[in-house]
């Protein structure tokens, strides 16, 4: 599947919920990490690989994946990465149009 290419609407997703403590993310970065979380939720699912199975496999606990999933934890950009490449895909930067 091209789940990594489809486009995601910002409308859809719910953004992350902002704990006390941390600094504010401003929104376009909120509902950009929420739809990278999406898309690899959904390839997740359609490889039928448990979270569990995932968070093993990329060596982290399976509450850091399932707090990610649901917006409860920002992940950083490596544990994105990883996760995105035990699922066989690449993380690309592109410059926008």
């Amino acid at each position: 599947s091209k789940i990594m290419e489809r486009t995601m609407s910002t409308q859809q997703v719910e953004p992350h919920r902002e704990r006390r403590g941390r600094p504010k993310t401003s929104t376009r970065h909120r509902y950009a990490t929420v739809a990278v979380i999406e898309a690899l939720r959904i390839a997740r699912q359609e490889q039928g690989i448990s979270q569990k199975k995932l968070a093993n496999m990329i060596g982290y606990n399976s509450s850091c994946l399932s707090g990610a999933e649901v917006y409860l934890r920002r992940p950083r950009i490596s544990f994105l990465v990883e996760w995105a490449q035990a699922l066989g895909y690449d993380v690309v930067l592109q410059k926008r149009q």
